[in-house]
């Protein structure tokens, strides 16, 4: 390494001792000298128009340019909502869409309304209705259902019948009761006899009441 550092010293002793011949000047008025100078002032104005250029180019701007403004005639907005000039009448005049003071629209505000006038329609129309009702009624029977599986309804037809042979026993039970009491004695048999028929009409008033307080029509109106 030592060596190498102290070659490289000497050659460039030997170099500095020993200078290349300097050139001897261009005359001004030589062809090369004339090529050079032209060579050097091409190379100038080439740069000077560069920076030019440079200067006066507009920057160009990272942001994103903004949208046109999207206001539209009546014909325009009619075919951009794929609709008559007699739809869109009709859309101002229940003012669901607004109209300028120029006669002109606001096709995004306008579309956006549309949308949703649309959209309300589609609520309340008869078949969104009827399907929610139909949904409501399966909702309710299987409801029903579930609380028939869990003992907590019964049937109306078999609770009516099972009242009837109820009280059709506590009837023959009383009618014959008066004989059965005092076969011998006419006076205490119609007096049990009232009291059966007082009780009688005593339980049919309080199951009349029982009826109207529920909206029951009466029994020559039930199927």
């Amino acid at each position: 390494m030592m060596a190498q550092t102290q070659a490289f010293r000497d050659e460039v002793k030997r170099r500095a001792s020993n200078p290349k011949p300097a050139k001897p000047p261009l005359d001004p008025d030589s062809a090369a000298a004339r090529e050079i100078k032209g060579g050097f002032e091409d190379r100038a104005m080439a740069e000077l128009a560069t920076q030019d250029r440079r200067a006066t180019k507009p920057k160009r701007d990272d942001k994103p340019r903004m949208v046109a403004d999207d206001i539209v005639t009546t014909n325009s907005l009619a075919t951009h909502l794929g609709c008559t000039r007699q739809n869109i009448a009709r859309l101002v005049a229940e003012a669901i869409i607004e109209q300028r003071s120029d006669g002109c629209f606001d096709q995004t505000a306008s579309r956006l309304k549309y949308i949703r006038h649309l959209r309300e329609m589609q609520r309340r129309s008869p078949r969104v209705e009827a399907d929610a009702e139909h949904t409501k009624i399966k909702s309710g029977l299987l409801q029903i259902r579930l609380m028939e599986k869990k003992k907590q309804l019964v049937r109306l037809d078999e609770v009516t019948e099972m009242i009837d042979n109820l009280v059709g026993i506590v009837l023959t039970a009383m009618s014959g009761m008066a004989a059965r009491c005092s076969p011998h004695d006419l006076t205490v048999r119609r007096r049990i006899d009232q009291v059966m028929f007082e009780t009688r009409t005593a339980i049919a008033n309080a199951a009349q009441a029982m009826a109207d307080t529920n909206g029951e029509p009466p029994l020559d109106q039930q199927s």
